[in-house]
């Protein structure tokens, strides 16, 4: 009976948690069957790779700006307010995805849905921030695990969903009814939360974000939310343009991503507690950087390992992120979670920009190479997160050196 009951919590499928933990999921249930239907959309509008880049674009700026107006309303309206305006708002512009006519309509719908779910992500990692502090437990990396969990269920299921049905608008459908049901039977669970973070925290923290070791987590999210967002939205080109597999393979690299994610994101917080935050961050990146060494592979079968393998790298770097960034001297918890869920967001929005930018010159491979050059970045940025933690004298004065400057 304990071990259901600790298994039940560690899922996160107890009535106090589930609420909050299907904000993750109705998030990722949506976009992963957007990634579904990419291929098939650009086809129908016509778009080739440089469009696409460009239409992805505008949802990376709306994700830029909702990192500007994500702090102020978290403040005004509260957290648990925030989130359910955000998972309405993103659910409602991916659905218009699917009825845009032309290039212009779905690069507007993309940057209000960048906006929006930029929003969303403010919100609700604020609310699980909330929750942490006023329970005494830890279940951010959990409640992102149920974010991989829709990755995998909406990839893999969804694909083969999308062959039974043979009707996108219908498919999109029966997942926006989902989300919808699903916060009709939650809000009340999570809407009341408001600035409960702030509360539990030194008043004498302030919204400062030019805090050196805020940006250092920032590029720890950033690069793994970049690389997340390229396999996302390209693991499928990538297959069918590099690897040569064939269609029924083309969702299986983001369904494998997302199901070692999903489990290393459910294992994170036991993790975390056991080896602590700086190693977790080292072991994760070095991990993602042999995943993406198989994914370089011109073997279809190797590269679906490969993203398998990154996924499982990848599933504890942006809960930690999120979770370091509420514990920064001199930031409040509030600012600290609106920039890392803001930039973040943006390189996971942006990235297949970029990646985009990159294919249409030089082609996917290249593409998938910045990738592995950004997770060297970041696993240099953690190793000396780590040094600055053991309060290393040279990066101590490194970190003076850029609040002087700046």
């Amino acid at each position: 009976m304990y071990f259901s009951k600790r298994i039940t919590r560690t899922l996160l499928l107890d009535r106090q948690y589930f609420p909050v933990a299907q904000l993750f999921l109705s998030l990722s249930l949506m976009f992963g069957t957007w990634i579904v239907y990419l291929p098939s959309i650009t086809h129908k509008l016509d778009m080739n790779e440089g469009k696409l880049g460009i239409a992805l674009f505008g949802g990376a700026v709306g994700s830029l700006i909702s990192i500007w107006i994500g702090n102020r309303m978290v403040k005004k309206l509260g957290e648990g307010k925030l989130a359910l305006i955000g998972v309405l708002g993103m659910t409602f512009f991916i659905f218009s995805y699917f009825v845009a006519e032309n290039f212009l309509q779905l690069a507007s719908f993309m940057f209000l849905f960048g906006l929006t779910s930029g929003i969303l992500q403010i919100g609700l990692n604020t609310v699980v921030s909330t929750i942490e502090n006023r329970d005494q437990i830890s279940i951010m990396s959990s409640c992102h695990a149920w974010f991989s969990l829709g990755g995998m269920l909406s990839a893999g299921f969804g694909s083969l969903l999308m062959v039974w049905l043979n009707n996108p608008l219908l498919h999109i459908g029966l997942a926006t009814g989902i989300v919808l049901l699903m916060q009709v039977f939650s809000y009340p669970k999570y809407l009341s939360l408001k600035n409960a973070v702030e509360a539990k925290k030194d008043t004498k923290r302030t919204n400062n974000i030019s805090n050196p070791r805020l940006w250092a987590l920032a590029i720890v999210a950033v690069t793994a939310m970049v690389s997340e967002g390229a396999i996302a939205d390209w693991s499928g080109l990538y297959l069918r343009d590099v690897t040569m597999g064939a269609s029924s393979q083309l969702g299986l690299g983001y369904a494998g991503f997302s199901m070692l994610m999903t489990l290393g994101r459910f294992c994170g917080d036991y993790f975390s507690n056991r080896l602590g935050p700086w190693q977790i961050l080292l072991n994760g990146f070095l991990i993602s950087i042999i995943g993406l060494l198989f994914v370089f592979a011109t073997n279809t079968g190797i590269a679906l390992f490969g993203f398998a393998l990154v996924g499982a790298g990848f599933s504890i770097l942006v809960p930690e992120a999120y979770r370091l960034s509420t514990k920064i001297e001199g930031v409040s918890p509030a600012a600290g979670i609106s920039f890392m869920a803001g930039a973040g967001y943006l390189g996971f929005l942006g990235g297949p920009v970029l990646i985009g930018t990159i294919a249409e010159h030089s082609g996917l491979k290249a593409g998938f190479m910045f990738v592995f050059v950004l997770v060297l970045l970041g696993l240099a940025t953690a190793f000396l997160l780590k040094l600055h933690h053991r309060n290393s004298p040279w990066l101590s004065f490194l970190s003076f050196r850029f609040r002087k400057s700046a």
